[in-house]
């Protein structure tokens, strides 16, 4: 076998692994597929004994969607009201200003749409959990991102 053949051998074998390297990284990455029908099943994510389901509500301004929040506490549920916007739990690190969970917070969920929402946190206060709504704002240049004004919405 000349040296030219030999050569050309290498670099077909090369590409053929790079094409296959490539098929199985875009097989192996790929975002899971949803059908509509799975869309409206309620979401859940759980931290530390608190649950939290989503369901899409229904909504009288088609372009401004709504979710339905319902709170698990230790299997009790309790329902939070509908918000609008899209909501997503925070973790240690996560929510609009990048803060995570306040003081006293064991879980915690953010509804958003439009510049503005509504937070619903579970604390945990004397011996007991609580659930308390807080405001969320977009903020301005001079002071970005609002989230406050807790109030408690139910003791449990």
């Amino acid at each position: 076998m000349n040296s030219r053949g030999f050569i050309s051998n290498i670099f077909i074998a090369g590409i053929a692994v790079l094409i296959a390297g490539g098929i199985w990284y875009w097989k192996t990455h790929q975002p899971p597929i949803t059908s509509s029908a799975e869309k409206s099943v309620p979401t859940v994510t759980q931290t530390e004994g608190v649950t939290f389901q989503y369901a899409e509500a229904s909504s009288e301004d088609p372009a401004m969607p709504m979710t339905n929040v319902i709170v698990l506490i230790n299997g009790k549920q309790y329902d939070s009201g509908t918000f609008p916007g899209s909501c997503q739990e925070i973790g240690a690190t996560g929510g609009i200003d990048g803060r995570g969970l306040m003081f006293n917070e064991v879980a915690a969920t953010q509804c958003w749409f439009g510049g503005g929402g509504v937070e619903i946190g579970v604390f945990f206060e004397n011996g007991a959990y609580v659930i308390k709504k807080g405001e969320l704002g977009e903020g301005s240049p001079d002071a970005p991102f609002f989230r406050g004004n807790f109030i408690l919405w139910r003791s449990t």
